[in-house]
């Protein structure tokens, strides 16, 4: 059956195939990424502000193009966007690297204390299960 959404972009409904954007969407980017390509080769060194200023496309979509890695042929190595979770400017990837670290030790943390081995619990089923259960408390205790 045919996926039925709304464009994230516009809000109109359209058959999804491959995008949460609708095909009138995905050809006006593509026009925005024609201009700031245009922009950054007549303006080698601009930044995402001068970009944004020259072109009229939003930051956030320019951001966009720069994690994609769209500019990496039109001279735009140099470019630079917000960690996702602080804002500090990073070159690649979601986080920076003050953010990778602490959410590193978080993780680990987190898995450190799950990885502790809880009491043994009381067994589910029949009585059965219960003597065994209490035959192997007993065998630990010795």
């Amino acid at each position: 059956m045919e996926d039925l959404v709304h464009c994230r972009r516009c809000q109109r409904v359209f058959v999804r195939v491959a995008k949460d954007i609708c095909p009138r969407c995905v050809q006006e980017i593509e026009q925005e990424f024609l201009k700031c390509h245009d922009y950054l080769r007549d303006h080698p060194g601009a930044t995402v502000i001068e970009i944004h200023e020259g072109t009229g496309v939003s930051i956030k979509q320019i951001e966009e193009f720069v994690k994609e890695g769209r500019f990496q042929f039109a001279r735009g190595e140099h470019l630079d966007y917000s960690c996702e979770r602080c804002g500090r400017r990073i070159k690649k990837g979601r986080f920076c690297n003050v953010c990778k670290k602490e959410l590193f030790q978080e993780f680990s943390q987190l898995t450190d204390e799950t990885n502790e081995e809880p009491e043994s619990p009381r067994p589910w089923g029949p009585t059965r299960g219960f003597v065994i259960w209490e035959r192997r408390q007993q065998q630990m205790d010795e």
